[in-house]
This record gives C-alpha cells, structure tokens and sequence, in this order.
C-alpha cells in the first residue's frame, strides 16, 4: 500500500515566491510545521491508501478525463487558513483561474468512477504553508497574514497532472511522481 494524491505543480517564479513568502512568516516563530520547498503543489484530489496495483489504472482512469481539457493559467495569492484564523489548523496561499473549477470536477469524476468515494469536502483550490501544531505566538503570524492577505504570489501555466506517491518520514512528507497526464485540449472532461 501506498499513500498517494492527485495534483498540479506550479511554476518555478510561483514557487520561490511562495518560498520567499514562507521564510517571512516564519520569522514570527509561530508553531507550524512547514511544507519543505519541494512539496510546493495544489492538491486535486488526495486518495489516501491504495494498492501499488492500482497506479496504471488511477493515471488511465485520470486519462480518460482529464487529457481532454485544456491547459491553464492557475493565479496564486491571498492568505488564510483552514478553517479559520480564529480556529487554524492548515495555512494556505489561494488557488484560482479559469478552468480550475473544471479540473477539479474531471479528477473527482476519474477518482469516483475508478471506484473512489465522492470527495465530502467542497474543492477549496489552495496550496499548503504548514500545519498548525499549536498558538504558540499565533497572534504574531496572524498579524502577518492579515497585512498580506491579498497579495498575489503570481501565475502559472499547468500543462499536466501528476499522480503522487507521499511518503511520511519524521523530517515531514517526502513526494516522488507515480505517473502524469498532459492536458491536450479538444474536449470537455
């Protein structure tokens, strides 16, 4: 068995932005624990648990659906958290752009119909900062987050969709690519 995820990778101007982002929140020593450098992604649909047997089949299934769209243009910018700053647990840069909605909706349409449960939480386009371990000077960063809540971190082009293998280890998550599907255009997931 093998955890594993659905996801887009952003572009490398996005990235060290959002690196850069990163390294000016964590002066508030606030305690989270943050995404490496190297896990920078937006996350289309996350499996959990599945069998090495079953990859070809999850990146047809992807295939089948999602090969069909077009390439986009994903923006990146706003800070937040899940589910609230009051209440954080997760911290996030926003996610959107024309199309994005529709990329979502194919992969869960491929993961569903592979035999996947329906995803129950509402597809919250967003990339991961950290978690939130606890408020330990939590008001520090909240400060920070509020004064660049509207901040755009930039675009992207996404021309693919990688399945991705996560790998748990003390240090946090470690990624490496199972398969990918490139969006062709000509057709409606």
């Amino acid at each position: 068995m093998l955890r594993a995820f659905v996801a887009v990778k952003l572009g490398r101007e996005v990235e060290s932005r959002i690196i850069e982002l990163m390294a000016q929140l964590k002066e508030a020593r606030a305690d989270i624990r943050w995404v490496g450098h190297e896990a920078i992604h937006l996350t289309l649909r996350f499996l959990g648990e599945v069998e090495e047997a079953r990859v070809a089949g999850i990146v047809e299934a992807l295939k089948a659906r999602v090969s069909r769209l077009h390439p986009l243009r994903i923006e990146t910018g706003g800070l937040g958290a899940f589910p609230s700053l009051a209440r954080p647990r997760v911290l996030w840069v926003g996610c959107k752009g024309n199309g994005l909605r529709e990329l979502g909706e194919a992969t869960e349409g491929a993961m569903v119909g592979f035999g996947f449960a329906r995803e129950t939480r509402p597809f919250t386009p967003h990339v991961t900062l950290g978690r939130v371990r606890s408020l330990r000077d939590w008001d520090k960063l909240r400060a920070l987050i509020a004064h660049r809540a509207t901040e755009s971190f930039g675009a992207s082009d996404v021309s693919e969709v990688i399945l991705f293998r996560s790998t748990l280890t003390p240090e946090g998550a470690r990624y490496s690519r199972l398969g990918s599907v490139v969006l062709e255009g000509g057709g409606r997931g």
